[in-house]
């Protein structure tokens, strides 16, 4: 399967979810501007259970929604954490979802940090649920994944067809595209990303299969 770091304006053809089961949320606030909320969710699936922290900025618009696999990356000399990441692109106007859990980098084989999926996806179905999102501005962080019944048959999120029409990808955590995951060791790596992002998100005619 052929990966891309960076694609923009991905055509996406997308199937059904197998029944979830539904995110409950536990908390909410959090050392943020007081103008985006924090939530955080305990999510389930036939792969097991975790934890994922939303941040939600008060808007009447539509928001653009970023996920994130990972909340941090275990590099074999340091740990760092996304969440900066998650919380500037937050501040500037997007909802923005974290599964909080750790990258290994590098990965030990190609089906390294692949496991989780239906977490990914029941997070992302909680989020379209109780925040109204722009269709058009949907970004996903994070490596291919499994699923707990597709075992083999590598997944990216969007996989909600009906809600989200268009999608961008930072493709962090692939062996294949090293020096994108690389990027994010340091604090200079991770503003460049978001600023990225930021230009994506922001876009209206994105060029389909561009690479950063």
């Amino acid at each position: 399967m052929k990966t891309f770091g960076f694609v923009l304006g991905l055509s996406l053809a997308l199937s059904s979810y197998a029944t979830p089961q539904s995110p409950t949320a536990t908390s909410s606030g959090g050392p943020i501007p007081a103008k985006v909320n924090t939530i955080e969710i305990d999510v389930a699936g036939a792969d097991g259970s975790g934890t994922a922290r939303v941040f939600v900025p008060v808007s009447d618009s539509p928001l653009p929604v970023i996920v994130f696999s990972h909340s941090t990356i275990a590099f074999a000399d340091q740990t760092v954490s996304l969440m900066p990441m998650a919380e500037a692109l937050a501040r500037e106007g997007n909802a923005v979802l974290v599964l909080e859990r750790a990258m290994t980098w590098p990965p030990k084989s190609d089906r390294s940090n692949r496991d989780g999926g239906q977490l990914l996806e029941n997070s992302e179905k909680w989020l379209l649920g109780h925040v109204r999102v722009d269709p058009e501005r949907f970004a996903y962080v994070g490596p291919n994944y499994d699923t707990a019944e597709e075992p083999y048959s590598l997944q990216a999120l969007p996989r909600d067809g009906k809600r989200i029409t268009r999608a961008f990808r930072v493709n962090i955590g692939e062996p294949g595209d090293p020096q994108i995951t690389e990027k994010l060791r340091t604090s200079v790596g991770q503003r460049e990303t978001v600023q990225w992002l930021e230009r994506a998100l922001q876009s209206t005619t994105p060029t389909p299969g561009a690479k950063r």
